[in-house]
């Protein structure tokens, strides 16, 4: 049933508050525990499926304009922290480490439940990400609510100061997946208490059985791997509770939040005034630096002159007298350089000069023997006339007449051998 007209549950009576399920129907002193108001409890008998509730008894010509900022979770919110402060601790449930999915696997138990007994509890305190993974309470107004990272209902404070516990108390809207990324950002164990709109006693009674309290985050089971725990540590949880096996269980929203929230917590220490002050520092070193840095490659560099300037002093003369050497052999490969063009000049004017001559030769013996090549030709004509004499003789023999001429033609062949004696001569010289 829809509750309208601000109707609530709780309501103050004899100075103290109650639960609709200890009052009685009808108008029997009880106000309205936010606005004060007077109000009516409307005790639901007939139909069961019907809430109860306390109802504001307003002047209808009021009725428009009347608001009352009662708000139920809040205050039911209020009563449990008040009860875990009264009680100084909590019962924490059985650590359990939960075998993958799809596996057939029994849980294993971790850590029995226990009793937990903090050092200090808080009540609504803010948190968040200031220096890397450290949690702090915020003293930040509204304005600065961006920075907020989280804010639990109830705090557990171990001896060193540091939160070691968060409790959540759920009324009505459990923790989402941002939430638990959060919180898993954070480090720190966290749990959640389910309760039911109720009674202050009956909300007592559940808190100190624990029967509705859930492990949201725990550190040793979310570092612990279900596979790697020996067989002499693991003990066998039988039955699987789905909602606590479903918190431990990461979903890809929730990884996809956890990784939201440190980039955020990220750049939230990157805008710290110590992380500036660091940065600046390191800036002023990496200039500093820089600095020395110059300063000592001029020194160096002089160094490096002096040094030079020192062996040039050391090794000049032997330089000096390299360089002369040097100079030396230059100039003798210069002037033989020089000899070689000059030879190889007058060795191809020569060449000339004697092809010339050749073929002048070779023109006369063309003009006096009718013959390009004389001494390939002088024994075919000495053949000739071995040949003439012989036919001579013979016709001597037989014309003696003709003596006289035959001696003048032997006299003009030995002129011409001795000519050609002579021309032999001339081309073997």
């Amino acid at each position: 049933m829809k509750i309208e007209n601000f109707d609530t549950q709780y309501a103050h009576f004899e100075g103290e508050d109650i639960y609709i399920s200890r009052a009685e129907s009808g108008r029997r002193g009880y106000t309205c525990i936010g606005c004060k108001r007077p109000l009516e409890a409307v005790i639901q008998r007939k139909n069961p499926e019907h809430k109860s509730y306390f109802r504001h008894i307003i002047d209808p010509r009021e009725k428009q304009s009347f608001h009352c900022s009662f708000n139920s979770k809040k205050y039911l919110e209020r009563v449990v922290e008040k009860i875990i402060i009264d009680k100084g601790s909590i019962l924490l449930p059985k650590v359990l480490k939960y075998p993958p999915l799809g596996s057939s696997h029994v849980p294993l138990l971790l850590r029995e439940e226990r009793v937990f007994n903090p050092s200090e509890i808080k009540a609504q305190q803010t948190f968040f990400l200031k220096e890397r993974v450290e949690a702090k309470p915020s003293t930040e107004d509204s304005s600065q609510v961006k920075k907020k990272h989280i804010r639990p209902d109830v705090v557990f404070y171990g001896e060193n100061g540091a939160p070691i516990l968060f409790i959540e108390i759920i009324i009505t809207h459990p923790i989402d997946d941002i939430k638990k990324a959060k919180l898993i950002n954070l480090g720190i164990d966290t749990i959640q208490i389910d309760l039911p709109h109720g009674d202050k006693d009956e909300l007592r009674e559940i808190i100190e059985a624990g029967t509705n309290t859930k492990w949201v985050f725990n550190n040793e089971e979310f570092y612990t791997d279900y596979f790697s725990i020996t067989g002499e540590n693991r003990k066998e949880f039988p039955s699987i509770n789905e909602q606590q096996r479903s918190f431990f269980q990461e979903s890809s929203t929730c990884r996809r939040a956890r990784i939201r929230e440190l980039i955020q917590s990220i750049e939230r220490c990157m805008e710290t005034d110590k992380f500036l002050a660091i940065e600046k520092e390191l800036g002023a070193e990496i200039v500093r630096i820089g600095e020395l840095t110059t300063a000592a490659k001029s020194r160096l560099g002089k160094m490096e002159t002096e040094q030079e300037a020192g062996l040039y002093s050391e090794f000049e003369p032997e330089e000096n007298g390299l360089r002369e050497a040097e100079k030396g052999e230059r100039a003798e490969s210069e002037r033989i350089e020089a000899e070689q063009k000059d030879l190889e000049a007058r060795y191809t004017a020569k060449t000339e000069k004697l092809r010339e001559e050749e073929s002048a030769i070779r023109r006369r013996e063309r003009d006096v023997f009718g013959a390009e090549d004389p001494m390939g030709e002088l024994p075919r004509r000495i053949n000739a006339v071995s040949g003439d004499i012989d036919r001579l003789q013979g016709k001597s023999e037989k014309c003696k007449t003709e003596e006289d001429k035959i001696s003048d033609e032997e006299r003009r062949i030995d002129e011409q051998l001795a000519e050609f004696a002579r021309i032999e001569t001339r081309i073997y010289s």
